[in-house]
């Protein structure tokens, strides 16, 4: 809760204003968080997974790993999922939702992840915003 509140204070650009007071306003009633923090890959994005006929063959590129709550890691993958090295746009909410879905059909998540995913997306999806010219649609996308 600190650490986005420290964000938002001194490194929200204010591009997307709407989800800013979105997210101030869905952190100022969230709740403690009740997971344990473990090692989370910090980085999982299309660019980062190897697949073949629709299926998941291996996970690339361990240089993010963090201790970190499952809950922001699936958060961040939500924003990140779609990005590739040479197409840097938001992941589309039909695919973000079937991640969470797969995600969910494995691990359901408690009733505080349920409330910090949407809080961890939300974040992630405004520090995504590359700057006042965002032409493939981060702010948009929130």
């Amino acid at each position: 809760m600190e650490r986005i509140g420290g964000w938002l204070e001194n490194f929200d650009r204010g591009f997307a204003p709407e989800a800013t007071r979105r997210l101030v306003g869905l952190l100022a009633r969230a709740s403690e968080l009740d997971d344990q923090i473990q090692l989370v890959h910090n980085d999982f994005r299309a660019a980062n997974i190897l697949t073949r006929n629709s299926r998941t063959t291996g996970v690339l590129d361990f240089d993010d790993v963090v201790i970190d709550h499952r809950v922001s890691d699936l958060a961040k993958a939500s924003v990140y999922l779609g990005t590739l090295f040479t197409d840097w746009r938001p992941t589309p909410i039909a695919v973000r939702q079937s991640l969470r879905a797969g995600y969910e059909s494995v691990r359901p998540l408690s009733r505080s992840e349920t409330e910090w995913f949407e809080i961890l997306e939300l974040w992630h999806g405004l520090m995504a915003i590359p700057g006042e010219n965002d032409t493939a649609g981060w702010a948009s996308a929130l």
